[in-house]
């Protein structure tokens, strides 16, 4: 992680995922974690301020295709 320690902004959690926005202040970044609590895969998305939301409503929808 760059610049320390995240400060949390929000959390959900349904049917043991847990989706949380990250804001990194010191360079003030923000992410979007995704973590499966039943696999324990956990992945992290980037976010900009204007789609921090929808990347946090809708994380899967922001998943990079796998090459085929």
């Amino acid at each position: 992680m760059h610049g320390g320690r995240p400060k949390e902004l929000a959390k959900r959690s349904c049917e043991g995922v847990i989706v949380s926005l990250l804001w990194h202040r010191a360079d003030d970044r923000l992410a979007v974690l995704v973590e499966d609590t039943c696999t324990g895969e956990r992945f992290r998305l980037p976010a900009t301020r204007e789609n921090a939301l929808d990347v946090f409503y809708h994380p899967f929808a922001y998943v990079p295709a796998k090459a085929a």
